[in-house]
């Protein structure tokens, strides 16, 4: 399982390595956290360029979209276990 981050919210400007290793220490995650340098991964989901937070399960299938990140969390919680 992976994190993906398309954007840092209403920053304006893309993620780099040092913001991603900054949510994974915050949120104390074990998975990667990857970043979308290009800022395509929406379009290959459909979700479009808004806040959006996409949870995959292991078959690449999306399971869970919300623009809240404590359900996406929640969603990801329920893969785990």
């Amino acid at each position: 399982m992976y994190l993906v981050i398309t954007n840092t919210g209403n920053f304006g400007s893309l993620p780099d390595a040092a913001y991603c290793a900054a949510v994974r220490d915050n949120f104390g995650l074990t998975m990667p956290v990857l970043f979308d340098a290009n800022g395509v991964f929406p379009g290959h989901t459909g979700t479009g360029t808004k806040d959006e937070h996409i949870v995959l399960d292991e078959t690449g299938t999306i399971v869970h979209t919300s623009g809240s990140q404590s359900q996406a969390f929640g969603a990801i919680n329920n893969l785990l276990q």
